[in-house]
């Protein structure tokens, strides 16, 4: 008896096995088709009505851009604008509220995450809780490690990567008290594919991506169960902004003009990214096979390949 009941035991343990390795097998048939769908069908845009923004690195660029556009065709959401730039910054507000949104500028430096949280603090109290969090800043230096300088290195991570936590710490919780909000952030395709001349940046746009699954896996097993929270995560090619000033990029077979991408465009793709609720916008959207080119082949080959159609060259003034 007890030597059937211990067969019966392992016949249904493996049988329980088989039954969810079946059903996570069904599972992942249902989201390749439900990528396949959307592909023809594109997710529906939720409306950005009654939500507060807030854009990091909002005084030129992208975040400028951005939030102009959300302020022409957005005008019911509340933009919350942070640069340090404060003259910059007042003047993407000024030009916001003239299309009719409601808009408020702080000056401060994302890496000084005491400032951080005591600006947090009076976005909450001055305007209420942040339900979309835009980390936007970002910085380049464009050096080989070895001549770049030490505090160069340190203040590309610390405002590329760093900065987000301080504001995620910031933000997040009344987002998982009230179980709404959006987490978006700037990344780079520079978070697949490092190149020379960018040690610090590279490191720091690869980093993005490990944090976000972590704090999406933080997020999956919390006791409140937050999972209305969403991420949408940018991942960009090279765009022509204040960010890149001086640096000159030469591509094998293309003229420049043809390789750098236009911030007002950016912006929009990205917006729509966000109302769509998106988890990764790659752009152009091309570079998602790049992607998954590089991750089904050797990366000698991949590197080879790399070098002999992308003949890429950095030079800052």
């Amino acid at each position: 008896m007890a030597e059937n009941k211990e067969i019966s035991e392992k016949v249904l343990t493996v049988l329980k096995v088989i039954g969810e390795v079946l059903l996570m097998l069904l599972y992942g048939l249902y989201c390749y088709a439900n990528l396949l769908f959307r592909v023809f069908v594109p997710a529906p845009k939720k409306s950005l009505d009654g939500e507060i923004m807030l854009i990091t690195g909002s005084s030129t660029g992208i975040g400028r851009e951005a939030v102009l556009q959300l302020a022409k065709n957005h005008s019911r959401t509340t933009l919350v604008l942070w640069d340090w730039n404060d003259e910059e910054n007042k003047k993407t507000a000024s030009d916001a509220k003239k299309l009719g949104a409601k808009v408020f500028a702080y000056q401060l430096d994302v890496t000084d995450r005491l400032k951080v949280e005591e600006t947090a603090k009076k976005v909450q109290q001055e305007v209420g809780d942040v339900t979309i969090l835009w980390n936007n800043a970002g910085i380049a230096r464009v050096k080989d490690l070895i001549n770049s300088k030490p505090e160069d290195l340190e203040k590309t991570v610390q405002i590329n990567l760093i900065s987000h936590f301080w504001t995620l710490r910031a933000f997040l919780p009344s987002m998982i008290q009230n179980n709404h909000g959006h987490i978006v952030t700037t990344a780079s395709l520079g978070s697949f594919f490092g190149a020379k001349y960018g040690a610090a940046y590279f490191a720091a746009k690869f980093g993005i991506r490990g944090y976000l699954e972590s704090v999406q896996d933080e997020l999956r097993v919390h006791p409140l169960n937050p999972n209305k929270i969403k991420f949408t995560t940018i991942f960009p090619s090279f765009i022509k902004t204040p960010l890149t000033k001086g640096v000159t990029l030469s591509v094998k077979g293309a003229n420049e003009k043809d390789v750098w991408l236009n911030a007002e465009n950016v912006a929009t793709i990205i917006i729509d990214g966000i109302q769509r609720n998106l988890e990764k916008v790659i752009i152009p959207k091309g570079f998602e096979l790049v992607i998954l080119f590089k991750s089904l082949t050797p990366f000698a080959f991949f590197r080879a390949v790399n070098n002999k159609l992308f003949d890429g060259d950095y030079k800052e003034d």
